[in-house]
């Protein structure tokens, strides 16, 4: 009798749909900034992005550390859509030190495309009472052609009461070898005259797998030698490690290293053991001790990523009786960090949460009954 009754066994395999979304995407969901006390890891300040359940990201949330590493106070950076591109914007506004020139706004914001590639900023600073205005505006873009950055522009420019105080526009070209490994990068620099002037270049060679780019600046009509960067790339060109001298005199002295780690954890340096995060980038900067000739630590960088958007369906559907226990398994869902099994006594009546059963990974067993019963099973995914 018991056997018969679960041979009807009806078992549902989802998770609610939401009509009009965009699938589960990873996404960075966290960048983490630390510095180095002497003693211990201490944070300069965290970056939390919030996403809704379609996986567009509403707002951000960055969170500030005073010099010892105590919390101090949050921000919350207002995410606004639009087509092609997304942008995070934070306003600060404080009355004037001096009275004379009222209030003080200002204006911070990151622009991104609909990947996720950050592709401007701005910051804005605004003076403004009833008599006159200043403002400063302060923007970066960055131009990609075909996932390589070529194009980094920074304008500054400084207006009083509509007049124009101040300009001045950096405008660089990066160019690359078939390998995607970056050759030139030649930077040029232009006032309120709109005069272009060659102001830096940074000429890369490779031998193997290392890459050397070698600047100079061009204060006045003589190219001067400044500094380097050293790359050790790995085998999709990424670099492994980077580090960066500067030129004195007759010889290169050796300033900073990073070492870079993709889809890295460790419990040394990383500051979440939640199972949501996926992987996570990790870059970890040693400053060089000339007094001793060796690397002391410095400071250390986190991109974390995380599954964001409706999860998929579970599937591939198994159960089992063995004596008084039923099993039911599936395969497991990308970005799911558990799962819920309902059910019900009718195929289409409310199916609540049953509590009946153990849960381990996609295998969920309970005790053999002799009524028939439906089920369903939904992933979920653990919160931030």
């Amino acid at each position: 009798m018991r056997i018969l009754s679960f041979l009807f066994i009806i078992v549902f395999l989802y998770n609610l749909p939401i009509h009009g979304q965009s699938k589960a995407d990873t996404k960075i969901t966290a960048e983490r900034f630390y510095q180095w006390n002497g003693v211990g890891w201490i944070p300069e300040y965290i970056d939390d992005y919030v996403f809704d359940e379609s996986g567009k990201m509403t707002n951000m949330v960055r969170y500030l550390y005073d010099a010892s590493g105590n919390f101090t106070s949050s921000q919350n950076w207002t995410c606004t859509n639009y087509s092609t591109y997304y942008t995070l914007s934070y306003i600060y506004y404080h009355d004037s030190f001096w009275p004379e020139f009222g209030g003080i706004t200002k204006t911070w914001t990151y622009k991104y495309n609909l990947n996720g590639v950050k592709i401007g900023y701005s910051d804005i600073i605004w003076w403004q009472d009833q008599a006159f205005w200043e403002k400063i505006d302060h923007t970066f873009t960055y131009i990609y052609d075909n996932n390589l950055l070529t194009v980094v522009d920074e304008v500054y420019v400084d207006s009083y009461y509509g007049l124009l105080l101040s300009y001045y526009n950096y405008h660089t070209d990066l160019f690359y070898d078939p390998l995607g490994r970056v050759l030139t990068e030649n930077k040029k620099y232009c006032e309120m005259d709109h005069v272009w002037i060659d102001k830096e270049r940074t000429n890369w060679v490779y031998e193997n797998n290392i890459g050397t780019g070698t600047r100079e600046t061009l204060p006045n009509t003589e190219w001067i030698l400044t500094d380097r960067k050293i790359r050790d790339l790995n085998e999709v060109n990424k670099p492994i490690t980077e580090e960066r001298q500067h030129w004195l005199q007759t010889q290169w002295v050796i300033d900073e290293i990073d070492y870079n780690y993709y889809n890295y954890y460790d419990e040394s340096f990383t500051k979440t053991d939640s199972a949501a995060f996926q992987h996570l980038n990790l870059t970890h900067t040693l400053r060089y001790n000339h007094n001793t000739d060796t690397y002391e630590k410095f400071k250390y960088h986190e991109i974390l990523y995380e599954i964001v958007g409706p999860l998929s369906t579970p599937s591939n559907i198994a159960t089992t009786i063995s004596g008084s226990q039923l099993t039911l398994t599936w395969g497991a869902v990308n970005g799911a960090t558990s799962y819920l099994v309902y059910s019900s006594l009718v195929p289409y009546g409310d199916f609540t949460l049953d509590t009946t059963g153990t849960l381990n990974g996609t295998t969920w067993t309970t005790v053999l009954t002799d009524r028939k019963k439906f089920y369903k099973v939904t992933a979920v995914r653990e919160e931030k």
